[in-house]
């Protein structure tokens, strides 16, 4: 089985992403071993939806996620309400720390993470 979960709300009201994460929920509920995920979703949610997802995923499926180099400003200083960044790079440093994984940073254009599940 493949899935892909797309999930961007930046334009949407906290209340619809709410609803959206709820759907997202609904529908892994239905699909164990999972092959591939790709994540584009509200940056302070990546640790959320990743969560969600790895559970399901089988070994050597793998999670796609856009945005990890957020136009280089992951190697810059963060302003101090700059919240899409520090969530970022929050979420880098989650993965690099998180145990049964491989992951590799793609970078091209915004930078995709790539998680293998081992």
């Amino acid at each position: 089985d493949v899935v892909v979960l797309l999930c961007d709300s930046i334009s949407k009201e906290c209340e619809e992403a709410k609803k959206e994460f709820e759907i997202a929920q609904r529908m892994l509920s239905n699909h164990k071993n999972v092959d591939l995920v790709f994540i584009d979703a509200e940056k302070k949610d990546y640790k959320k939806y990743f969560d969600l997802i790895f559970p399901n995923l089988r070994n050597g499926g793998i999670i796609l996620i856009d945005n990890v180099l957020w136009s280089g400003k992951v190697v810059e200083e963060v302003a101090h309400n700059d919240y899409d960044t520090q969530a970022i790079l929050a979420f880098n440093d989650y993965i690099q720390q998180y145990e049964g994984v491989i992951n590799l940073t793609l970078p091209f254009r915004d930078g995709i993470l790539m998680v293998e599940k081992i």
